[in-house]
């Protein structure tokens, strides 16, 4: 009995963790976005450029890249090193398994990216 009820509990809680999952993507993405558009020299390829990337590099690089981006605007050396420690940790990412899936994803990502600028 006790088993059958975990296992409901689990399966309801299931879409509520594919949502939040789906947001975090999101969230992600539109920072990806707003990154590429302030430092690229065709703002409007952006978004094939993001579709390239989260198509191809693993999300949890993603999540990084992303946290790096919101580490630009720290007041300090040591809050930028501390918002990039933090999304590594909860990434759970060392700094050279971060680079290496990165280094991955963006050979892969690099023919479509550059289709993009065309």
């Amino acid at each position: 009995m006790r088993s059958s009820i975990a296992k409901f509990a689990l399966a309801a809680a299931l879409p509520l963790f594919m949502l939040a999952g789906s947001a975090a993507a999101d969230a992600i993405g539109d920072e990806l976005l707003a990154m590429c558009k302030a430092g690229d020299q065709k703002p409007e390829s952006c978004e094939c450029q993001v579709k390239a990337l989260t198509d191809n590099v693993d999300p949890k690089a993603l999540a990084v890249l992303a946290a790096t981006g919101k580490a630009e605007n720290a007041a300090t050396p040591e809050e930028k090193a501390k918002i990039i420690a933090d999304a590594l940790a909860a990434a759970g990412l060392t700094q050279e398994e971060y680079e290496k899936l990165l280094g991955e994803g963006a050979q892969k990502a690099g023919p479509a990216m550059a289709e993009c600028s065309k």
